[in-house]
C-alpha cells in the first residue's frame, strides 16, 4: 500500500500518541520514522516528547540522514532507522 506524506505523518503522531499513552517512552526517548519512498523518510524530531508531535514538527530526510524539510532538529537516532531501511527493502 503506497502512503501519501500527510498520511504517514497522520500515522506517526497517532503512534507516538499509543506509546505515551501506554507509558512505553519516557520524555523525549526514541524515535518513529515511516518511509516515504526509496529515497525520502518522515521521522520525529530530536527532543520532543512523543505525546507532544504534531504532524507540522515531523521531519523529512534523505537516506543519508540529511534534513530535507523540517523546522526541528533531526535525531542522532536517525541512522539506525536509516540502516533498518537499507538493509530491508520491505519495510516501511
Amino acid at each position: 500500500m503506497l502512503w501519501t506524506e500527510r498520511e504517514l505523518r497522520r500515522q506517526i503522531v497517532k503512534a507516538c500518541t499509543a506509546l505515551q499513552q501506554r507509558g512505553l517512552v519516557a520524555a523525549t526517548d526514541g524515535n518513529v520514522s515511516a518511509r516515504l519512498g526509496p529515497d525520502r523518510v518522515l521521522i520525529t524530531p530530536s527532543g520532543v516528547s512523543k505525546g507532544e508531535v504534531t504532524e507540522l514538527n515531523i521531519i523529512l530526510c534523505d537516506m543519508d540522514g540529511r534534513k530535507v524539510r523540517g523546522r526541528s532538529e533531526i535525531s542522532s537516532e536517525v541512522h539506525v532507522h536509516l540502516a533498518a531501511y537499507r538493509s530491508r527493502e520491505d519495510v516501511g
